[in-house]
């Protein structure tokens, strides 16, 4: 989903490659985006936005997910977003931040049901620039909830007001 109004929905299965050199949206400029994965190897070169100023979803079923600089959920550049991660399986790694709700207004929620997951450091709640590098203020609302599997964090976890944390 590229623009306002619109959907767009991918699916990854099978022994099936998706390789992104740059910027990955899920959900991006008013409009709606799903991405399924069940199986298969899914790179990210630089960013993954689930919610870039719309609303996205992204469900990990499976395979791999390798983000290399780092992973914003319910990330607002223009507009508020909504944006949901549902991890149920598979091995995900993110290089840098992983930031949950960042921009005012944004709502980023988190579900890990199973699987493992790792990311430099968490941010719930907590403002970001440009890079994804957190600035020490408030954003917008993150949730996380880990029910299953793994998550691993090699630096910090922050939560800022209006952000919430189930384990």
């Amino acid at each position: 989903g590229f623009s306002k109004g619109q959907l767009l929905a991918l699916k990854l299965g099978g022994s099936g490659l998706l390789s992104v050199a740059g910027l990955e949206n899920i959900g991006a400029s008013g409009g709606t985006g799903l991405f399924t994965q069940s199986t298969g190897t899914h790179t990210v070169g630089t960013f993954l936005i689930v919610a870039n100023s719309g609303t996205g979803r992204l469900q990990l079923d499976g395979g791999s997910l390798a983000v290399t600089l780092g992973e914003a959920v319910g990330f607002g550049s223009i507009a508020p977003a909504t944006g949901t991660l549902n991890q149920t399986a598979g091995v995900h790694t993110i290089a840098g931040n992983l930031a949950l709700g960042p921009s005012t207004g944004g709502v980023g929620t988190l579900n890990l049901f199973g699987g493992s997951m790792s990311a430099g450091a968490v941010g719930l709640g907590a403002a970001v620039d440009g890079s994804l590098a957190f600035t020490g203020s408030a954003g917008g609302n993150g949730f996380l909830s880990v029910s299953g599997g793994s998550l691993n964090v090699a630096g910090a976890l922050t939560a800022f007001n209006g952000s919430f944390i189930n384990l």
